[in-house]
């Protein structure tokens, strides 16, 4: 999606890169952030359009980090995704996010997810939004799959 910017907070390196290298390949713009500090300061000096955010990060994690995006008027519109390796421990947290991303994540729902988001003017919160998320159950609990999302993305850019 050329011109949506997508602020990608995530404190594993390799996980940074490889979402900014299938965001950019698509035409997204992105900010990278290791933590839900810097994802609040980099959110508040640039606002993005969209917030990929993990869950468990040091110094502030991605659910503290999205209920402080959400009081603050400035940038409480703006759809947060929660990206995680375990969706369940979010249960009683869901409505806080646009939708919910378990890791690892087929590159292709990621840009649908994301399609979605930029699609809905100031998006927040699933239940609210009317949308459904997969049952955490549906997800397999399992590393990234760092070889095959790149694959994904070499087979979109030849």
């Amino acid at each position: 999606m050329p011109g949506v910017h997508v602020l990608v907070a995530d404190d594993y390196g390799d996980s940074r890169e490889i979402l900014n290298i299938i965001l950019d390949a698509e035409g997204y713009r992105t900010t990278l952030a290791a933590d839900g500090a810097e994802a609040l300061e980099k959110a508040q000096q640039d606002p993005p359009d969209i917030i990929l955010m993990d869950v468990f990060m040091p110094i502030l994690d991605g659910l503290a980090a999205t209920q402080a995006l959400k009081a603050n008027e400035q940038l409480s519109r703006i759809p947060v995704i929660a990206y995680t390796a375990k969706p369940t421990d979010i249960e009683g947290h869901r409505d806080l996010f646009f939708d919910v991303l378990a890791k690892p994540c087929d590159p292709d729902r990621l840009l649908t997810v994301l399609r979605r988001a930029s699609a809905t003017p100031g998006g927040s919160g699933c239940e609210r939004d009317g949308l459904t998320t997969p049952s955490a159950e549906s997800f397999p609990a399992k590393s990234l799959d760092q070889c095959g999302a790149l694959a994904a993305v070499a087979g979109r850019l030849a």
